[in-house]
């Protein structure tokens, strides 16, 4: 799916681009990598004034 590791960091940069909403403090995107294989488990939370949203 990825050639390099600059391509993974850009397909979750405009990923968490996409699913922004229009007002937000905070943005981050967490990727757990759970074994070699390449299973993975991400979340995405954005915080606006004190309230945080957890995208999944």
């Amino acid at each position: 799916m990825f050639d390099t590791i600059d391509d993974i960091y850009i397909h979750i940069g405009q990923a968490m681009f996409n699913v922004l909403p229009e007002q937000w403090e905070k943005a981050w995107f967490e990727v757990l990598l759970l074994n070699p294989d390449g299973a993975i488990q991400s979340n995405q939370e954005y915080i606006l004034n004190t309230t945080k949203i957890l995208l999944i």
